[in-house]
C-alpha cells in the first residue's frame, strides 16, 4: 500500500504542475517599483534656463533641470500666502520633458537649503500630490489645479517625481493663486527661487519597455521591460481576475540578452497585498501593507528569451503582488526582462483522485 500511495502522490504533483495557470492576464495593471532613492543630481545647463524663468512671467522663457525625474523647486513668494491653485506652461521644446506628476510642500522655516540640492534642509508639510496632464502643445497654459490648503506658508517646494520618459525635466512657468480659481495675477511672481532635485525612487524605464511588455504574453526579441533603476526595481501587478494564490514565478531573459548580458535578476523578493494600489509608475511601490511572501537566488540562463523558475510555498490568496530583483547579473546600467508569470498550482484533490484512478486501472490489468 505503500506504494500505491506513493505512486498515487506522485501522479498528482506531475498533474499540479503541468496544470499550473498564470494569474496575471495582459493588460492588466502593472507599474514599475525600485525602494531605492537617487541622490541629487540637479543641474541647469545654461543661465537662459535658470529656476527664476519660472516666475518672470514670460511663457516663453522655461526653467530646465537636467537632474531627471525628482527635479523641482523651492520658492519664496514676497509675501506669504495659501496657495489654493496652480497653473503650469509647457517648455517650448520636447513634450518628452513635460512633468507627469507633482508633489508641492509648504513651510514658514527660513530657507537653508543651497541652489542645485536635495532641498531637505527644511521642515516641509506636504499640501498636494497626484499626476498631471500637461497640454501636447508647446507654450500652452494648463487647466487650473485645484490645491485643498487653507494654511498660509513662507515657502513652497514643488517636486516633479515622474515625466514623460526623458532624463530632463522642463517647464515654462508656474503660477500659483490664492484662490481655487487660478484668477489674478500669481503669487509666485518674481519669487526667489532655487533648483533642487529631491530623493525619489531610482526606477525609470522607456516609454515603449514599460512594465505591461513584461506581463503582455508576447516573449520577442523586440519586447521587454528595462528598468534603468538596476538593483532593485521590479514591478507591481493587479491581476485582472482577483484575489489568487501564487506558487510559482517564470521569467524569460530579454531577446538582447545575448549582447547585453548583465541585466537578467539573479535573485527575487515577492509580497502580497489586499490593498488598493495607491503607489505610481516609477515610485518606490511602499504606499501600500505588503507581506513577504519568499525570495531567494535565481539561476538566471545566458541566452536570448530564457526561462527560469522559482517555486515558493504559498497558501494566502492576494489581489496584487510586487517582485523585487536586488540582484542583477552585473556589468550593466539596467534590468530586462521579456516576459513574468505568476502560476497558481490547482488543489491536489483533483489531482490525486486522477492519479489514484489511473493506478487503480494499472493494478487491475495487471491482476
Amino acid at each position: 500500500m505503500k506504494h500505491v500511495a506513493f505512486a498515487a502522490a506522485g501522479v498528482a504533483t506531475l498533474l499540479s504542475a503541468a496544470h499550473a495557470t498564470n494569474i496575471i492576464s495582459p493588460g492588466d495593471f502593472a507599474i514599475a517599483v525600485n525602494p531605492n532613492l537617487n541622490a541629487s543630481a540637479s543641474a541647469t545647463p545654461t543661465a537662459s534656463e535658470v529656476v527664476s524663468k519660472l516666475f518672470d512671467g514670460i511663457g516663453t522663457s522655461k526653467y530646465l533641470n537636467t537632474g531627471g525625474t525628482g527635479t523641482g523647486f523651492i520658492a519664496t513668494p514676497t509675501s506669504p500666502f495659501a496657495l489654493q491653485s496652480f497653473t503650469m506652461t509647457t517648455g517650448g521644446d520636447a513634450p518628452d520633458r513635460d512633468p507627469t506628476r507633482y508633489e508641492i510642500y509648504g513651510t514658514n522655516s527660513a530657507i537653508s537649503s543651497a541652489n542645485q540640492s536635495a532641498g531637505t534642509g527644511e521642515a516641509w508639510t506636504l499640501i498636494s500630490s497626484g499626476p498631471i496632464s500637461l497640454p501636447a502643445t508647446r507654450g500652452a497654459v494648463s487647466s487650473v489645479v485645484p490645491v485643498a490648503n487653507a494654511t498660509s506658508y513662507s515657502s513652497y517646494k514643488v517636486v516633479f517625481p515622474t515625466n514623460a520618459g526623458s532624463n530632463l525635466v522642463q517647464v515654462a512657468e508656474f503660477s500659483g493663486f490664492a484662490n481655487p480659481a487660478g484668477t489674478g495675477a500669481s503669487a509666485f511672481l518674481n519669487a526667489t527661487a532655487l533648483a533642487i532635485d529631491a530623493p525619489v525612487s531610482a526606477s525609470r524605464h522607456p516609454v515603449a519597455e514599460n512594465p505591461a511588455a513584461a506581463i503582455n504574453g508576447i516573449i520577442s526579441t523586440s519586447d521587454k521591460y528595462l528598468n534603468f533603476g538596476k538593483d532593485n526595481s521590479g514591478l507591481i501587478v493587479t491581476p485582472s481576475s482577483g484575489a489568487s494564490i501564487a506558487q510559482t514565478m517564470t521569467i524569460w531573459t530579454g531577446g538582447d540578452n545575448l549582447s547585453f548580458p548583465g541585466r537578467s535578476p539573479t535573485s527575487y523578493i515577492l509580497f502580497g497585498t489586499n490593498d488598493a494600489i495607491s503607489s505610481y509608475d516609477n515610485s518606490t511601490g511602499t504606499a501600500e501593507n505588503w507581506s513577504f511572501i519568499a525570495g531567494g537566488n535565481l539561476a538566471a540562463p545566458s541566452g536570448n528569451l530564457a526561462s527560469y523558475q522559482a517555486v515558493f510555498p504559498n497558501s494566502t490568496a492576494y489581489t496584487s503582488y510586487k517582485v523585487l530583483f536586488p540582484t542583477i547579473v552585473g556589468g550593466s546600467d539596467s534590468l530586462a526582462i521579456a516576459e513574468f508569470t505568476l502560476d497558481t498550482v490547482p488543489e491536489p484533490a483533483a489531482a490525486t483522485l486522477a492519479g489514484l484512478l489511473g493506478l487503480g486501472m494499472i493494478l487491475r490489468r495487471r491482476k
